[in-house]
């Protein structure tokens, strides 16, 4: 399966971002982040384009700085009618009227690993499993929390030393 990810560029979003981006690895789903293909001779437009239409989903990582963002919404009003848009909804923000009585993933900052793993893991259904090696839920769990940097979760985990996060 392939999903485009829709976001802002904001700082704030960037950790939800690599982790999205980890976690859609570990379950062997391939997500397209825009700005980590480097195409120099292919306009932006075309680019986002051509991916959207490539893509079998659209992921929306709707934060309180997505919403402000023309080009989320450029991308949400493009994929609109073509391909199912899911929306990562961050609490307190107000997804687009087109899109208000559509199912989302809840999204709350202060629990960010359990919020990307149930995102993931519904993806995870409609991946590749056989592409990559399959990992099992603590694995999955702990590879995030070492990500993240959350202390609170590592005391309670034991990680794989063999994990490559660097990718």
């Amino acid at each position: 399966m392939n999903v485009f990810l829709s976001h802002s560029n904001n700082k704030e979003d960037s950790e939800i971002i690599n982790l999205l981006a980890l976690g859609f690895r570990l379950m062997c789903v391939n997500l397209y982040i825009a700005e980590r293909e480097s195409t120099p001779s292919e306009s932006l437009s075309k680019k986002l384009k051509n991916r959207i239409d490539g893509s079998d989903a659209i992921l929306v990582l709707y934060t309180v700085h997505a919403c402000q963002s023309r080009d989320v919404n450029w991308e949400i009003g493009y994929a609109g009618g073509k391909k199912k848009i899911y929306f990562i909804n961050e609490w307190g923000v107000k997804k687009p009227v087109a899109h208000e009585g559509e199912e989302d993933f809840p999204f709350d900052r202060t629990k960010l690993v359990d919020n990307i793993h149930d995102v993931c893991s519904y993806f995870k259904q409609y991946g590749n499993i056989s592409a990559g090696k399959k990992t099992t839920s603590l694995e999955y769990i702990s590879q995030m929390v070492v990500a993240s940097g959350d202390a609170k979760y590592k005391i309670r985990l034991k990680y794989p030393k063999n994990v490559d996060l660097t990718h």
